[in-house]
């Protein structure tokens, strides 16, 4: 097992969450106009983005694979 994450690493890896979601409900289209505009409305995609993400934080965080997979 790998050493605490500390909070703000946490905080960083909630908020790409939200911004990956916000992006594919066409919600920041929406704030900031055309240029963050996303009409798919697919959720699956930035969920599987934000989950490699929070993979790779737990990775540089020195979780093992074979940890993260188990999801103990």
């Amino acid at each position: 097992m790998g050493k605490k994450i500390p909070m703000s690493w946490s905080i960083i890896t909630i908020v790409v969450t939200i911004i990956n979601l916000m992006y594919a409900l066409n919600i920041l289209g929406q704030l900031f106009g055309d240029a963050f505009a996303c009409g798919y409305l697919e959720v699956h995609i930035p969920l599987i983005v934000s989950a490699i993400f929070a993979s790779i934080v737990a990775i540089a965080h020195g979780y093992k694979w074979k940890y993260l997979e188990a999801g103990i």
